[in-house]
């Protein structure tokens, strides 16, 4: 079985940008404001909100190029 990787999983990096890009901290001022701009995220994917997926690439290139012992 393959070691599971985060960054591969396409739902869990839309989350990720979701959640730290793209989500703004008033965005948690309460449930329904929240929930009003993920709707509005998900709505927006691919117009407005757009992720390369070649970042990814270069992410897991990068972080296994290091050594961790």
């Amino acid at each position: 079985m393959r070691k599971y990787q985060q960054l591969r999983n396409i739902i869990e990096r839309l989350w990720l940008k979701a959640k730290y890009e793209w989500l703004k901290p008033h965005h948690y001022e309460s449930f329904e404001i929240l929930t009003n701009a993920v709707e509005e995220i998900l709505n927006q994917v691919g117009s407005k909100f757009k992720i390369d997926f070649n970042e990814i690439k270069y992410f897991i290139e990068f972080k296994t190029s290091f050594k961790f012992e």
